[in-house]
């Protein structure tokens, strides 16, 4: 899932919004905000002062899923940083094995600032999916 909204500005708000969307498309479970929150608290997922990347502190969603909020316009007021991209991570039990290289991986693809640029540009999830693919 991708959304494009300049009207979500703070760190609590987009993570209130895609948990929410998580949560009613099935891919997670009541708790799951709540859990990111705490998450969140013990330390930032912030990186680089550009993008976030927070997830729950238990991997006990339905399935593993990604919603991403992009903020091109004023940015996303995170911690003290303003970012452009939030990836909101929810992972299940199963696949609790995967989430570090997961992780690992999308923090290595997004900081290199010119991918990360090309990506917060697009204007929707077609788009957004392509320039994911041809990144290498």
């Amino acid at each position: 899932m991708i959304f494009i909204r300049s009207d979500i500005s703070t760190k609590e708000a987009a993570i209130e919004f895609l948990g929410k969307k998580l949560i009613d498309n099935g891919f997670s479970n009541e708790g799951f905000i709540e859990s990111v929150i705490k998450r969140e608290q013990l330390s930032s997922t912030c990186f680089f002062d550009a993008f976030a990347v927070p997830h729950a502190l238990e991997m006990n969603s339905n399935q593993t899923a990604f919603a991403v909020l992009i903020n091109d316009k004023g940015g996303i007021l995170w911690d003290k940083h303003r970012i452009k991209l939030c990836i909101l991570m929810a992972v299940c039990e199963s696949e609790r094995r995967a989430f570090s290289q997961t992780y690992n991986n999308i923090v290595r693809v997004l900081s290199d600032m010119n991918r990360l640029r090309s990506l917060t540009r697009c204007t929707n999830l077609p788009e957004f999916l392509s320039e994911l693919k041809s990144i290498r």
